[in-house]
């Protein structure tokens, strides 16, 4: 095995780029070394010196690009909830964010997810730093979950981790919809999970 380089090493990041590069025109367990070498103009000898070999490429590439999405999903949801001073405009926030989320148009980003998950459980490196990545995300929700619990929005015994899980796994399960011959209307399906929401969250007593 190559003595591995620096991990910022500008030839390294070029490479791992490229791949994102290419990701806007096909899946990225169908880009090839062909086209990453001939895209960035660099050797396979710099490849191989940078990387173990082209899968450990592909999944520097995957991590980042989870990473990025996980960027994106942690600055919308702190830039919608920072200033909730009330159950309605939690509410509200909890809305903008389902609205965000399910739209039609997320169907690529959905799919992304899940590609990079379903390559994460075929390998274990790829899998301990992409759950790395999405212990962030749910960190974030859940500390949102137990401050609204605290602030006497969210029933108190419900477990913020649990719900954390649950509102990202309707938003990745609507993959199943995305690629049905009948999708469901999108604005039942964002009614339905609103309504299951103020249904499932608030204290007994609200």
């Amino acid at each position: 095995m190559p003595k591995r380089a620096n991990p910022n090493h500008p030839t390294r990041e070029r490479l791992i780029d490229t791949v994102l590069e290419l990701t806007g025109s096909r899946p990225i367990e169908k880009i090839t070394s062909d086209q990453v070498l001939e895209r960035s103009g660099i050797s396979k000898g710099s490849l191989y010196h940078h990387f173990e070999d082209f899968q450990d490429l592909i999944g520097a590439a995957a991590v980042k690009l989870y990473a990025s999405g996980v960027n994106d999903s942690i600055e919308q949801i702190e830039h919608l909830f920072e200033r909730c001073d009330s159950v309605e405009s939690f509410y509200a926030a909890l809305d903008s964010v389902t609205q965000a989320t399910q739209d039609p148009n997320r169907h690529p980003a959905r799919m992304q997810r899940i590609t990079l998950i379903s390559l994460a459980s075929r390998t274990e490196k790829l899998r301990t730093v992409l759950a790395a990545e999405q212990q962030r995300l749910s960190d974030t929700l859940s500390a949102l979950i137990r401050r609204a619990q605290l602030s006497g929005w969210v029933d108190r015994k419900l477990d913020a981790q649990a719900v954390a899980v649950f509102i990202q796994a309707y938003t990745t399960g609507r993959v199943l919809d995305d690629i049905s011959l009948s999708p469901v209307d999108p604005a039942s399906w964002t009614a339905l999970i609103k309504h299951m929401i103020r249904l499932l969250l608030p204290p007994r007593n609200a």
